[in-house]
């Protein structure tokens, strides 16, 4: 009796597992296939150079776009504009215009891990929070492309000069102005994928387009600084001029594959988006770090 009930017992958890049972495989893959470019609202950016904190945007929205001028040359840009920052000294603004010129591109069969969910829970009784990321690992072709880059850049903030502990300026504003130029290296890849849960087939796109940068900054700048004397007589005057800068950084684009390309599937929230990160160094701001958060309106 005992052993028939174990028997049983093992007959219905082997049904139940083979019920849960979930499968994902890939059933077309073409890295062309993947978006050339977007226009996208900027929802939340933040650029902050740390020997210039008063000119910082601590808070910042702006319009981000990527567009596929021919077959290979891309114009991307970005218009930043601060709606929360330390001074107000001056019309704060940056912007940041460009062209990617191709010089190679190749594509081969390459391992990905393709993020499938991700959420986050907070257990308040032991103060943690807890990261789990659902994913496969599927086998396809993936691009990857060296991208010459060039193009303007221009970033007018509040200054303050810090450089001096034992005098005092007022705060003016400096405008970087010039060109960049550097090497861009990109990695993208779109699968058409299944999921087979419980005999139930649901079709969808999977996608990620991957591009680091550095960038060398030709940004000649030119501030005059007046003493404050807290009012009492004329304050000594004196110059600071700089020229060269650099940086390096990132850019990801979530889902970058349309909805019909999603099989008409809505694309969450987040999965429209395209993410920034950069630092590097600016004349007379020395290191800085800037970033934002894009929610893609259109898809080219």
């Amino acid at each position: 009796m005992k052993n028939k009930l174990i028997a049983a017992l093992a007959f219905v958890l082997t049904v139940i597992s083979a019920s849960a049972q979930e499968t994902y495989v890939k059933t077309s893959d073409d890295p062309a296939s993947a978006i050339k470019g977007h226009v996208g609202v900027e929802l939340y950016g933040v650029d902050a150079g740390f020997k210039n904190i008063s000119g910082s945007m601590l808070f910042a929205v702006g319009v981000n776009a990527r567009y596929p001028l021919t077959e290979k040359i891309k114009m991307e840009g970005l218009v930043r504009m601060p709606l929360l920052r330390f001074e107000r000294d001056g019309f704060a603004f940056m912007a940041d215009a460009g062209i990617l010129f191709p010089l190679q591109s190749t594509e081969a069969p390459t391992d990905v891990k393709v993020i499938l969910g991700y959420k986050e829970e907070d257990n308040f009784a032991s103060n943690t929070r807890t990261a789990t990321t659902k994913y496969v690992n599927i086998s396809g072709n993936v691009r990857k492309s060296n991208y010459l880059r060039g193009g303007i850049y221009l970033r007018n903030s509040a200054f303050d000069d810090t450089s001096e502990t034992t005098t005092d300026y007022f705060v003016t504003n400096v405008f970087h102005k010039g060109v960049y130029i550097g090497l861009g290296r990109e990695r993208q890849y779109f699968f058409s994928m299944q999921r087979n849960r419980n005999g139930n087939k649901t079709d969808f796109g999977a996608g990620s387009i991957f591009m680091f940068y550095a960038d060398a900054m030709i940004l000649p700048v030119n501030v005059e600084l007046e003493e404050d004397t807290f009012g009492l007589g004329p304050g000594a005057r004196k110059e600071l001029k700089g020229m060269l800068g650099g940086r390096i950084g990132f850019k990801w684009y979530r889902n970058p594959f349309t909805r019909a390309q999603n099989f008409n599937r809505k694309i969450p929230f987040f999965g429209n988006s395209f993410f920034t990160l950069e630092t590097g160094v600016r004349p007379l701001e020395g290191l800085f770090i800037t970033g934002g958060f894009t929610y893609i309106i259109h898809k080219f």
